[in-house]
């Protein structure tokens, strides 16, 4: 509950869940500790990428995937487009008969102040 000229009392924070990151969080996330929230918990909530297709998944991602960039700008021209097209083929595997639907997992973190 919000009070007029109070600032809600709940932080939610949304972390992106990466191969480093383990599936279940064992410990609040740091960050929300060190700003003085307690009662943390971390929830994992499925929010898979829902598109028309593969190809335009793979649009979004050449348009917006800065560190897909970033991987791929050591190499030379063809082997960019290469690869890029490497990343088109496999999610192909994604696409059903209701479209493209890529897997995507947050873990979404509450705290008390």
């Amino acid at each position: 509950m919000v009070t007029k000229g109070r600032r809600p009392s709940r932080y939610c924070a949304v972390l992106p869940l990466t191969r480093a990151r383990p599936a279940r969080v064992s410990r609040p996330p740091a960050e929300l500790a060190d700003a003085g929230f307690r009662d943390i918990e971390v929830r994992g909530i499925d929010a898979p990428l829902r598109l028309a297709s593969a190809a335009d998944c793979l649009r979004f991602e050449r348009e917006s995937f800065g560190a897909l960039h970033q991987m791929l700008s050591g190499l030379p021209e063809a082997e960019r487009e290469a690869a890029w097209a490497e990343v088109g083929e496999a999610l192909t595997a994604f696409e059903g008969p209701g479209g493209f639907a890529g897997p995507c997992r947050l873990l979404v973190a509450a705290g008390t102040r």
